[in-house]
């Protein structure tokens, strides 16, 4: 099994699309779950959760998800259900607070960061969002995803300049990133220093050339060029 996790990880170092990483994040939470078994009675709790929720009996719905808890209070994925489950009735404040008790319990849980960094997001909490990506980095997750997102984030904030540095951080990891190379020059133009901005949207340009957002950009950038002379 831990060459299958090691494999997983390597994925995530470099993949840009969140759903591929999704679905290897459960492969390998499958593996931990077969590594160290869970009481059957979770399982059975947490199914009926789901259903209870699919028939909108969420009162009874959040019971399970507790008792399911309260027998295996450790059990990160669980954790994680409870927190979609939260989103998904917009209790943002409990879903956070899954999601965080699914990483702190499995600190390789890159789908529990991404939910948590994105109910921040939804509201605009660019403070704890960064939190989110940099407990995610201290604890040895180094991938495009989390640098990528934590550029977002600094972006977010008004502050391109460590935008620049975890942008340059992801596309370390994936060079051919088409998103990482706009988010560059768009950081760059921010500050503008045009010929940087000017390098990075032709980068995305030799990438994909038949994509139009980094052409719009480009063209964008000499339009406020000529204006600034």
């Amino acid at each position: 099994w831990n060459s299958a996790k090691k494999e997983i990880l390597q994925i995530f170092k470099t993949c840009y699309e969140p759903s591929i990483n999704s679905a290897f994040d459960m492969m390998r939470v499958v593996i931990n779950q077969r590594e160290k078994p869970i009481p059957a009675e979770v399982t059975k709790l947490l199914a009926e959760a789901i259903e209870m929720e699919k028939a909108n009996n969420l009162e009874n719905a959040k019971e399970k998800y507790q008792q399911a808890l309260l027998i295996a209070p450790d059990y990160a994925y669980g954790y994680f259900l409870q927190g979609k489950f939260f989103s998904r009735i917009n209790d943002y404040i409990r879903a956070i607070h899954s999601f965080q008790q699914a990483f702190k319990f499995d600190t390789l849980y890159l789908t529990a960061y991404r939910e948590c960094y994105h109910t921040f997001l939804k509201q605009s909490n660019f403070t704890e969002v960064i939190n989110v990506y940099t407990t995610a980095l201290s604890k040895g997750n180094n991938y495009y995803e989390v640098n990528y997102n934590l550029g977002i984030a600094y972006l977010g904030q008004a502050d391109p300049a460590k935008a620049i540095h975890y942008f340059q951080q992801a596309l370390a990891l994936n060079p051919k990133s088409y998103r990482a190379n706009i988010q560059l020059g768009l950081a760059y133009q921010n500050m503008k220093n045009y010929q940087k901005a000017r390098e990075y949207f032709n980068n995305a340009i030799s990438l994909d050339p038949m994509r139009q957002e980094a052409i719009d950009y480009l063209t964008k950038l000499n339009e406020i060029q000529r204006a600034s002379k």
